[in-house]
């Protein structure tokens, strides 16, 4: 081999060298990008929990399909009624939905309850269908309360106002998180 022939093959060792140290460069880049956007996820996960928690109607559906008979505190800071299981099913109607406000006056504030946290269930289904956040870091905490409200009397209710209203993408949210809580 001439000297021109060992130069080139330096220059081909170097370059293979340099390519192969790009590659293992770029992988590491990816793997630390991965890592920073599934930190993200949880960290929006755990966002979106602590907000729920934080908000007054939404967390009282929440207590709502969990609890029977206490009472609630309203936006206005005055307390409910005590209110039962039947009394808030009966508050959640589609017909006849023309509330006494003597019988039924804690009806609106149940209605508002349960309107944000569909609303609520609608946007995280979103999130999870677009990457923003994972559906198994939001089990733990909405599980046994989609179980709750797919039970058979409480979905034939839910279901009615979740349609009448337009929270479709609330099914999603409850199965999924129902399903996830089987596994």
């Amino acid at each position: 081999m001439e000297a021109g022939d060992w130069i080139n093959l330096a220059g081909l060792v170097i370059a293979t060298g340099l390519a192969v140290k790009g590659l293992i460069e770029y992988r590491s880049s990816i793997a630390e990008k991965q890592r920073a956007l599934r930190w993200q996820q949880a960290e929006t996960a755990r966002e979106i929990i602590e907000a729920l928690r934080g908000n007054l109607h939404a967390s009282a559906a929440l207590k709502m399909l969990d609890w029977t008979g206490i009472t609630y505190r309203k936006p206005d800071g005055t307390a409910t009624a005590q209110i039962t299981t039947a009394q808030r099913r009966f508050m959640l109607r589609i017909e006849g939905a023309i509330f006494d406000p003597e019988a039924e006056r804690d009806a609106e504030f149940v209605r508002d309850c349960f309107d944000r946290l569909f609303e609520d269930c609608c946007l995280i289904e979103a999130y999870i269908a677009s990457g923003l956040v994972k559906a198994e870091d939001l089990t733990a905490y909405f599980c046994h309360y989609m179980k709750l409200a797919a039970a058979p009397d409480e979905a034939v209710v839910l279901d009615r106002f979740a349609r009448a209203y337009g929270y479709k993408a609330f099914f999603g949210f409850r199965d999924r998180m129902r399903r996830a809580g089987q596994a």
